[in-house]
C-alpha cells in the first residue's frame, strides 16, 4: 500500500527531501544562536538547552507518528496496491516496462 496517490510518489518525496534540506539549513543557524544567547560558546548551559530542544522535537516526532493515522483506504484500492506489492523502482513511477527489457 502506497501512502501517495499514484502518480504522486515523486512529488511526496520531493516535499519531503525539500523539507528535511531547510531543516538542515536552519537548524545549526539556531542552534547557533540559542548557544549565543545562554552564555555563549564556553558555558554549559546554552548546550543543555540545545539539547533538551533537540530531545523535545525528537520526542514530538515519536509522537506524532504513534498518534496519528494513516487514512483508510477503500477496498478496490487495497486490492490494487496489493497487486504492486512486488513491483519496485520505476515501475511505480508509471513508466513502461517494457523500456527496460534487453533486446
Amino acid at each position: 500500500m502506497l501512502a501517495a496517490p499514484e502518480g504522486a510518489v515523486s512529488t511526496a518525496n520531493g516535499i519531503i527531501a525539500t523539507a528535511m534540506f531547510i531543516g538542515g539549513g536552519i537548524a545549526p543557524l539556531l542552534m547557533g544562536k540559542m548557544l549565543s544567547l545562554s552564555g555563549g560558546w564556553s558555558e554549559r548551559g546554552g548546550y543543555i538547552v540545545c539539547f533538551l530542544l533537540m530531545s523535545a522535537c525528537a520526542l514530538l516526532g515519536v509522537l506524532l507518528q504513534i498518534f496519528t493515522q494513516r487514512p483508510k483506504h477503500d477496498p478496490a484500492q487495497d486490492a490494487k496496491s496489493a497487486s504492486q506489492a512486488s513491483v519496485t523502482g520505476w515501475f511505480l513511477c508509471g513508466a513502461d516496462p517494457a523500456i527496460f527489457r534487453r533486446a
